[in-house]
């Protein structure tokens, strides 16, 4: 966990976990995107197991280490990722967990996004956590602890992750611009993607400027020039994430700049995750903020 910039008190409370064998069957991890919770996720699941490294866990290859993630097209967590369903290819958690450890002294549920569960996923995996059994271990991690049903939340440990300190991060945002060391919202994470591939979010500072001098005839532009970058910035994330992500970045470009439109972009991010058509919710953005 050295390589971990901040995280301070929940990394003490893992260590603690693992060096006393606390009675924690289940922990939920909390806090931005890039503030290292996966990371951290990670590492508690290769004490539970006895692991040296997480390689194996990395490479989804350990036999008694279960990887679930929201899946396309929906990019939700559905019911066949948690119970047996006919027609369904993924390995649930209660087929997983219905035989013991074949390696390991115990086996682990990693639930990434756990706030991306439907409904019919979450009250499944609840009855999972209320009767676990005695060699199951659960970790999940969400950007949105309350957007995870407050059942499942009260079973699990809550764990806040926090951003690192300013100079904590200054070693990962010191060859940036002003510019780009602000997207990264003092998060390590988005630090090393903007300092790995800053191409996108340099577009994006472009994008800004032309956006505070922009006229009415540029709305088309500006639309098809807003949802480019969306995908440069996609990576391995669903597009939806990385569109409400993108305008997560143009809301603290514009905040001191323009706070007026603030509203505008709080709007239009509550939309895209409400899955709503990107296109239009650009192109609806723009021309409200071309046309007050």
């Amino acid at each position: 966990m050295n390589d971990l910039l901040g995280l301070h008190t929940a990394r003490r409370l893992v260590s603690k976990i693992l060096e006393t064998d606390a009675p924690a069957h289940a922990l939920l991890f909390y806090g931005a995107e890039g503030a290292g919770k996966e990371t951290l996720a990670l590492e508690l699941a290769r004490g539970w197991l006895g692991l040296d490294s997480v390689d194996a866990l990395r490479r989804g290859t350990h036999p008694d280490f279960l990887r679930i993630e929201p899946q396309p097209p929906s990019y939700l967590i559905r019911q066949d990722a948690i119970e047996p369903m006919s027609g369904s290819d993924l390995v649930p958690v209660k087929t997983f967990l219905r035989t013991p450890p074949l390696s390991s002294p115990r086996k682990v549920v990693l639930i990434l996004e756990a706030d991306r569960m439907n409904a019919f996923a979450a009250h499944s995996l609840l009855k999972t956590l209320e009767e676990p059994e005695p060699y199951a271990r659960f970790i999940l991690t969400t950007r949105s602890v309350g957007s995870v049903l407050p059942t499942i939340l009260s079973r699990c440990l809550a764990v806040a992750c926090a951003l690192p300190e300013s100079e904590e991060i200054a070693t990962l945002t010191a060859d940036l611009s002003d510019d780009l060391r602000a997207y990264a919202l003092g998060s390590p994470g988005l630090a090393r993607r903007i300092a790995e591939n800053p191409e996108p979010y340099e577009r994006l500072t472009y994008f800004v400027r032309k956006l505070l001098s922009a006229t009415p005839p540029d709305l088309f532009r500006l639309t098809q020039e807003f949802a480019e970058i969306c995908e440069e910035l996609q990576g391995d994330t669903p597009a939806r994430q990385a569109q409400a992500e993108t305008l997560k970045l143009l809301a603290s470009a514009t905040f001191h700049r323009a706070p007026d439109k603030t509203p505008l972009l709080v709007e239009a991010h509550r939309m895209i995750l409400g899955n709503a058509q990107a296109g239009l919710v650009f192109e609806t953005l723009f021309a409200r903020w071309i046309n007050p």
